[in-house]
């Protein structure tokens, strides 16, 4: 008789997020879509970072409304991702507001990854996922805000599908030499927006970034 022992690879998850918020209701549903990707969530309902609340997390997203991401916010920023976490911060939908200038000198001066230029005008303005990693070119949803990138770091989505727009909706930035990373976008809405095709572009978009990031890979498994 022979016994035998089956090796699968099994979709398992470990992965823990926490997120500074101050809508609720854009952190239930940040919330749910993330437990169904396989993440813990815990979040902080505060436009403050304290950087306990997230230094033994695999990914932080601030999505605290209007709030400035100052200095003790890049402070703590730069001493996670350069430890080798990963951040996603949104803005506010607004293109010369202090949070988004609170954004462009996390990116240019704080963390000296890259430089930015904002467009001037805000809209319901098309994004597209850009790059081979991401299943479905056509599927699109909307931004607030778009920039355009003079230096550093990787577009991950932008106003065409092709990807040779000027103006981009998503970028990542690498920081120091434990593997850290900064995403950033300039809108919060997209997380929670009333369009169910948008929002299921939106979702498969981020959870497709995430792998690529390797905040979601699957490890073995026995059965």
């Amino acid at each position: 008789k022979v016994s035998s022992l089956l090796l699968l690879c099994l979709p398992v998850f470990a992965a823990t997020v926490h997120i500074n918020y101050t809508d609720s209701s854009m952190y239930t549903k940040m919330s749910s879509e993330l437990s169904s990707m396989g993440f813990t969530v815990t979040g902080t309902n505060s436009g403050s970072v304290t950087l306990n609340d997230f230094t033994n997390k695999d990914l932080h997203i601030n999505v605290a409304g209007n709030n400035n991401c100052g200095s003790t916010c890049k402070t703590a920023y730069e001493s996670y991702i350069g430890a080798g976490g990963t951040v996603i911060i949104a803005g506010d939908g607004d293109h010369d507001g202090n949070r988004t200038g609170n954004i462009e000198q996390l990116i240019e001066s704080k963390l000296s990854v890259g430089t930015i230029t904002m467009y001037t005008n805000e809209n319901n303005w098309a994004s597209f996922a850009n790059g081979s990693q991401y299943s479905g070119s056509s599927n699109v949803w909307a931004v607030r805000n778009l920039f355009s990138m003079q230096s550093g770091g990787t577009a991950l989505a932008s106003n065409n599908s092709a990807g040779t727009h000027t103006y981009k909706s998503w970028a990542v930035y690498s920081y120091g030499s434990n593997g850290g990373k900064l995403i950033v976008t300039m809108d919060q809405i997209q997380f929670n927006q009333s369009n169910s095709s948008w929002s299921s572009a939106l979702w498969t978009f981020f959870e497709e970034t995430l792998e690529e990031e390797g905040l979601t890979t699957p490890t073995s498994g026995i059965t």
